[in-house]
């Protein structure tokens, strides 16, 4: 918890290979399930993010499938 109360920082590991795609997805689950879990809490508005070798990734892959999307749509 951050001094002024506004910041948690929680640290989960799994045994996934953290530069596969099982890790990338994973990542949606693990924001899906803290955004499930903050309704009627203090915690209702706060921000969820994820940090790390699989959110980055995950991050790249998104950026790479949304800009090969719209390359194909434009054609």
């Amino acid at each position: 918890m951050s001094p002024d109360g506004h910041t948690v920082r929680y640290l989960f590991q799994t045994t996934l290979n953290p530069f596969s795609t099982a890790a990338m997805d994973q990542v949606n689950q693990v924001v899906e399930i803290a955004h499930r879990a903050q309704p009627n809490t203090a915690l209702a508005d706060a921000d969820i993010e994820v940090t790390g070798f699989p959110a980055v990734n995950r991050d790249l892959r998104d950026y790479y499938n949304h800009d090969m999307r719209s390359s194909w749509s434009r054609r």
